[in-house]
């Protein structure tokens, strides 16, 4: 069986190597070079000399030679003397010590063709898979990771298995005409024997580490995830404090480590450094190291971690991001992270920025820098969150050390009956601990027994059976309205929008509702005051731009952990696309507005260049204004979500009727009001029955096709 890195050296206790690459017409001579570094990088960490590296430009490999004839012809001569017909004087024989102990190539080679390599140079033939394993063997530390390379190598080494010269012929009475089976057939079985046997054991150490996946998967996980030797692991103890292992070389670490960040925040926050990414990963480490980056894809944040002082991160990132697409994460979820920025000056820093927006600049060498990066993650993590009251009577005191540890508690206030505790906590601990603290609301002095718990006093029981809706006051006086929530739904629901409330609030002009849930099936919610507006458009012009620049100016990248939907432009030009083929097929649409929906929706001007925040919902009694007809609140937080910032305005025109004003109060604030967008905003007023109409179709019924197409009538004058 062929050995698969060589253990000797020369007589300077040195391996030395040389590397051989082929540069393919459609890479740059930058990703070129990178690769060629990576290279010896890697050789580096095996501890080799790399003393030459050769290269040739050609549209491909060959698959006969690698480079060409004679190009390998030049480099066995180099490596063993020309032969006995070349005129050129032999300057060094065998019994010399060679020019190198081996030949590192830079691509994948198949078996055949490292084995023709080997026999034309004479010397010990390694592709640049071979070299990742046997640094994956040497760094694996755990049973799970061990097991994972040992079946790598075991695959990697199979179809590159061939007969010893030693051993040649046939063992055993099998075989084909009862011959007896090759050696090199025996020696495959045993490798597919003994893959077998370790892909059981592996599965049995899977299994244990998802049961430990679980435990950790109601609390707030962040992955660390970028290319190798990005300074994943330095982040990782400049984040958690705890000592990892921290190497100036490839693939120092490949088990995935799990600390808790520290300080340790409440809720809790865990941190997992994960295995690095390099080009041209081996396809057997590909699949085999899938467990290890697992943990990436169920972390709630990735932070893709780039070494911005490297001159080629640009790769980098491709590489990653090529490689967490493969593993279907959502992008939403990651955060690029530029690691190593104090060896940057202030304008490289700029260009960085400029380029990334939305990147973070930091290094595990500055404590500012680290901490900016700690609240970073703390605040992605809020915005996951749900504020709430819960009550625990005295009997369920002990569950109270649980809400403690996995929530932040904001306030809690005790009386005779038990304490209420004010929270900040992911849904599904709500969930659950409402679940266990359920109590039964079927008719109104349930009800009130509940709401007198929680500290709100009822008004009047009312009459729960035809509206579910109840007014209240707290111990300071204030109002309330309480709402039974009967199914889950409701309530998850009811949760997304106060997460949308919370994240959006503060960066508002005017007031928000305050909600609570109380228990498994009852909502407070803390009405906002002001009036419904009555149609002063001058009064509440200037403020509807406050907050419209506002929304805009929100990083809508934050949406996916509130839990919102988000679309693109061009997700949303596609979504209406689809609309109007499926309302043209089911119902009669007039040519000229056909004509026109479909000109307007395949055109590339007159679109914004951006997706923004929507609140989603600017019907005009949404808006409440104050004695004197100004903005002073915003109700309705149904359906926030980011989006076409056309849909927002089209709605307030409907009602305001000034499109030019409030376009024009917006450019004055320094919203991206884009070329076209009067147009637009018309556009979508016309077009929003389409949208009506496709809904109703939905439901496949006849009476529902009768109100959608009776929707485009009346829209089009039909």
């Amino acid at each position: 069986m062929q050995a698969s890195v060589p253990s000797f050296s020369s007589t300077t206790g040195t391996t030395r190597a040389l590397v051989l690459a082929v540069q393919p017409q459609l890479r740059s001579d930058a990703q070129h070079h990178a690769s060629c570094q990576e290279l010896e990088a890697l050789a580096k960490t095996l501890g080799f000399e790399v003393v030459e590296v050769r290269s040739q430009k050609r549209t491909s490999a060959s698959r006969d030679t690698y480079v060409g004839a004679g190009s390998l012809k030049d480099l066995a001569d180099f490596l063993n003397g020309p032969g006995p017909d070349a005129s050129v004087t032999k300057t060094w024989s065998r019994s010399d010590e060679a020019p190198v102990d081996l030949v590192l190539v830079n691509d994948t080679l198949s078996p055949k063709l490292q084995r023709r390599l080997e026999r034309a140079l004479d010397v010990e033939v390694i592709d640049r898979s071979g070299v990742i394993l046997e640094i994956f063997e040497r760094r694996a530390r755990t049973r799970q990771a061990r097991l994972e390379v040992e079946i790598a190598r075991l695959r990697y080494e199979l179809p590159r298995l061939r007969d010893d010269t030693t051993k040649r012929g046939r063992q055993g009475g099998g075989g084909r005409g009862e011959q007896g089976d090759t050696i090199v057939s025996l020696g495959k079985q045993r490798i597919r024997m003994r893959i077998t046997t370790l892909e059981a054991e592996l599965s049995g150490l899977q299994t244990a580490g998802h049961v430990r996946k679980r435990r950790r998967q109601d609390v707030f996980q962040v992955a660390l995830v970028g290319y190798t030797n990005a300074g994943k692991s330095s982040l990782m103890r400049g984040l958690t404090g705890n000592e990892v292992l921290v190497e100036d070389q490839l693939f120092a670490t490949l088990d995935t480590t799990v600390r808790q960040l520290s300080p340790v925040p409440s809720p809790p926050v865990v941190v997992a450094d994960t295995v690095g990414f390099i080009q041209d990963l081996p396809h057997e480490l590909v699949a085999s190291f899938r467990s290890t980056l697992d943990e990436a894809g169920d972390a709630d944040l990735l932070l893709l971690v780039l070494d911005a002082s490297d001159s080629v991160w640009t790769s980098h990132l491709e590489v990653t991001s090529e490689t967490l697409a493969e593993l279907d994460i959502d992008p939403s979820r990651i955060q690029l992270v530029f690691n190593k920025c104090d060896r940057l000056d202030d304008d490289e820093r700029a260009a960085l920025l400029e380029g990334h927006p939305d990147a973070v600049l930091t290094s595990a060498h500055d404590r500012d820098a680290l901490a900016s990066l700690r609240q970073m993650i703390l605040d992605v993590q809020e915005r996951g969150l749900c504020e709430e009251l819960v009550g625990l009577p005295h009997e369920h005191g002990a569950l109270r050390a649980e809400v403690h540890a996995k929530a932040r508690v904001l306030s809690e206030k005790h009386d005779a009956w038990g304490s209420v505790l004010h929270v900040l906590a992911r849904p599904e601990h709500l969930e659950r601990w409402h679940d266990l603290l359920a109590v039964d609301l079927s008719g109104a002095t349930e009800v009130l027994e509940s709401s007198w718990n929680h500290g709100f006093e009822l008004d009047a029981a009312g009459d729960l059976s035809e509206s579910g809706l109840l007014e209240a006051k707290d111990a300071e006086g204030q109002g309330w309205v309480l709402e039974v929530l009967p199914t889950l739904e409701r309530r998850e629901e009811y949760r997304r929008r106060d997460r949308a409330r919370r994240w959006l609030a503060p960066s508002l002009p005017v007031a928000v509702p305050v909600t609570h849930t109380l228990t498994s099936g009852l909502r407070a919610k803390q009405p906002i005051g002001g009036h419904v507006y009555q149609g002063d458009a001058d009064a509440v012009l200037e403020r509807l731009a406050d907050v419209l620049a506002a929304l805009w100016s929100v990083d809508a990248s934050h949406a996916a952990y509130v839990g919102v939907e988000s679309l693109t432009i061009e997700e949303a030009r596609r979504t209406r696309l689809e609309e109007l083929e499926t309302a043209s097929i089911a119902l009669e649409i007039p040519d000229e507005w056909l004509a026109r929906w479909r000109g307007w929706l395949g055109s590339k001007t007159g679109w914004p260049a951006a997706s923004v925040v929507l609140h989603g919902a600017w019907a005009s009694e949404q808006v409440r204004v104050d004695a004197q007809g100004a903005f002073v609140a915003l109700d309705g937080w149904g359906d926030v979500r980011v989006g076409d910032p056309g849909d927002d305005l089209a709605e307030i025109v409907g009602w305001l009727g000034d499109a030019d004003a409030l376009l024009a109060a917006l450019e004055e604030r320094g919203a991206p009001v884009w070329e076209g967008a009067l147009e637009h905003i018309e556009t979508l007023r016309t077009f929003s029955c389409v949208s009506r109409a496709a809904k109703l179709l939905q439901t496949r019924s006849q009476p529902a096709k009768d109100a959608a197409q009776a929707v485009i009538d009346a829209h089009t004058g039909a």
